[in-house]
């Protein structure tokens, strides 16, 4: 399938704005983590210290925005991107 200007836009601005989602909860998490523990399950925070989960969730979501911002496989990229909302979703 051959892609329009417009659907090649429209594309980099969904990546563009699926990440932005990501940076700014991974900057906001760990600028200020008090504000965010409350979002993680319950059950992780009894199985690992919240910090510590705080902090590599945050790694993996600044990872995940890079991921999308790069345009390197994408399909893989908003799989994951895709499973990853789920996930929060299904959690909370």
């Amino acid at each position: 399938m051959k892609q329009t200007t417009a659907m090649v836009r429209a594309q980099i601005l969904l990546r563009i704005g699926l990440a932005a989602v990501f940076l700014y909860a991974a900057v906001g998490a760990t600028l200020q983590p008090d504000n965010w523990i409350g979002y993680l399950p319950l059950a992780l925070r009894h199985a690992a210290p919240a910090d510590l989960l705080l902090a590599g969730f945050s790694l993996f979501q600044l990872a995940l925005a890079l991921w999308l911002l790069s345009g390197w496989r994408v399909r893989y990229a908003a799989f994951v991107t895709a499973i990853t909302i789920v996930g929060i979703m299904a959690t909370n």
